[in-house]
This record gives structure tokens, C-alpha cells and sequence, in this order.
């Protein structure tokens, strides 16, 4: 239940396209929420999101392709109860479009399997890499998540996000 009271995914991706029909899913919780690529077009694609309410569902994209295809992206979403999700791509918090607004509360997702990189049927792989997965079940601040992704951060309650240096494909 990472988002009971707010939570925060984060993870590394290098997309090689926007994947499995055309919706190459980054994080899946099958009736869950879910994290995916649409939209390839110049070079970028847009990241889509959605999380699962009593009433309608949530579901936002990024207004822009910020995506870069082919490069590393740090993605951070963070989330807190019917609140507009943030979206920080590179450090950067981006703009975002709400595809529908979440109405009710929060549903549970505790008893549902964590896909990543596709969904429980197969249907829909990620084509490309995803690194350094991080899921907190708390919103993290601007400052933790808005930080120099390049740089690393250290993050209250002792956590550490560790510091990255990425050339050539790989994180060492």
C-alpha cells in the first residue's frame, strides 16, 4: 500500500522505445496503479501514470515528450492521497495533464504482485533498462526529490539516495 497516506517510485530508465504495443509499461500493480511510456515522437516520449481510487481512477501524463529516448532518465512520482501527482524527471519537476481526476479514496493494492518492466500478462515490456528502484511510502519533499539526480541526495530518515555517475550506458 505505498500510496495509503502518500508515497514516492523512483527509479533509473534508458528506453530503447516506448515498448509492448506501444504502452511499455515501467512499474504495473495489475488493478494497481501503473507507470508507462506512450507517445514516441523526436526523440522523447511521454510518461504516463495512474493510481487506482474508490471512485474514478487518477491518471496524469506529461504535458511534454520529456522522455528522452535512448539516455538515462531519472524518473521520481510522488503522490499523497487525491492530490495532483508530481512528476520529477532529471531532477526537474515537470508539468503534467490530468487524464482523470481521482475521486474517493485511495484503494489498497497490498494483496497485488509489483511488475516491473511489464505487466502479469507480458503484453506490454519495457524495451530498454530500469535501474535503481526505490519505493518509499511517504511523499518525499521537493528538496529530496528535485535534487541534482546526477549528484545523488541524502534523504531525512536516514535514508541514502545513492550518488550516480552514468557515462557510457552504465551507473557506476
Amino acid at each position: 500500500d505505498i500510496w495509503a497516506g502518500g508515497g514516492t517510485v523512483m527509479a533509473w530508465i534508458y528506453p530503447y522505445s516506448i515498448g509492448g504495443g506501444d504502452l511499455g509499461r515501467i512499474f504495473d500493480k495489475s488493478s494497481g496503479w501503473i507507470s508507462y511510456l506512450q507517445s514516441e515522437s523526436g526523440g522523447g516520449c511521454e510518461l504516463k501514470i495512474e493510481t487506482p481510487f474508490s471512485g474514478t481512477n487518477g491518471g496524469w501524463s506529461l504535458t511534454n515528450k520529456d522522455i528522452t529516448i535512448g539516455e538515462w532518465n531519472h524518473l521520481a512520482w510522488s503522490q499523497l492521497d487525491l492530490a495532483e501527482a508530481k512528476i520529477y524527471v532529471n531532477g526537474v519537476r515537470k508539468d503534467v495533464t490530468a487524464d482523470s481526476t481521482p475521486t474517493g479514496i485511495v484503494s489498497s493494492d497490498s494483496g497485488q504482485i509489483l511488475y516491473i518492466g511489464n505487466r502479469a500478462d507480458g503484453a506490454r515490456g519495457f524495451h530498454g533498462i530500469i535501474d535503481e528502484v526505490f519505493l518509499y511510502n511517504r511523499v518525499l519533499t521537493a528538496t529530496d526529490a528535485n535534487g541534482d539526480a546526477d549528484e545523488g541526495d541524502t534523504l531525512t530518515g536516514g535514508e541514502i539516495y545513492k550518488n550516480y555517475k552514468h557515462g557510457l550506458g552504465r551507473h557506476s
